[in-house]
């Protein structure tokens, strides 16, 4: 009798759990647990990144960047029906404000004048891991959240400057570009507009901060000199999202 009564027991206990089970899976089976999205649009720069101050605590601040252009890749496994794991690649350029960061450098240097710049673009690119929230809001539309943490390559532009010193006439230099690995963080929210059984339209705001250190050496190689740079991004980019 008690053999027989522990086995019903465990039978009490093991159906609503067979039961939430099957029913884990039957939704699960029902939204689609991979996701893969490319986007591409505006990314707005903001902070020191953005600045027009030319120097603070007489260092060079501002990186003068204008608004720049995004892509973004990221694919999504869904361990759960509303939560999943993702990795995420974007790539960015954003020109500088050449007229106003040389009326600045003009300015601040009383012995130069005339100065001129051929300037090169920023790159920024990102290399992330996190999680996403994934919620249906209609049967058509989702919210996804995500947090994500990973690697910033940031790349300065190539610098190519000319100017006339008193004394000394008109003088060139170049400025090479220098990159910096640091790490990051992203945190995001967007839209997902369901077009086609595995395709959505959808609308991303990501937010990303960095801050760089970059290194210069002198002419002879025996000085350097080191700059940062703290690089906050606010990206709103519309694109596609492909799932199955």
């Amino acid at each position: 009798m008690t053999a027989r009564f522990h086995s019903f027991r465990f039978l009490l206990l093991a159906i609503p759990s067979l039961l939430l089970l099957f029913s884990s899976m039957n939704l699960s089976a029902q939204i689609k647990p991979f996701e893969v999205r490319l986007n591409y649009g505006p990314s707005l720069p903001m902070g020191q990144f953005a600045s027009h101050e030319y120097k603070r605590d007489s260092i060079e601040y501002g990186a003068y960047a204008l608004l720049g252009l995004n892509f973004t890749s990221e694919a999504v496994w869904y361990f759960l029906p509303y939560l999943g794991v993702g990795v995420n690649y974007s790539s960015s350029q954003y020109r500088i404000a050449t007229y106003y960061y040389l009326e600045d450098k003009d300015a601040d240097d009383p012995a130069a004048s005339n100065f001129n710049m051929i300037s090169g673009k920023w790159n920024i690119k990102s290399y992330m891991g996190g999680l996403v929230f994934r919620y249906p809001l209609t049967k058509k539309i989702n919210l996804n959240l995500q947090g994500f943490g990973g690697i910033y390559r940031s790349q300065t532009p190539d610098q190519y400057y000319s100017a006339n010193y008193f004394g000394i006439g008109n003088y060139r230099w170049f400025k090479s570009s220098a990159t910096s690995y640091t790490y990051s963080f992203q945190t995001g929210a967007g839209l997902n507009y369901r077009l086609l059984e595995n395709v959505a339209l959808n609308l991303y705001a990501e937010y990303t901060y960095s801050q760089a250190v970059f290194y210069y050496w002198d002419p002879g190689f025996t000085v350097r000199t080191s700059e940062y740079m703290k690089i906050p991004l606010l990206k709103v980019t519309p694109g596609v999202t492909i799932t199955f």
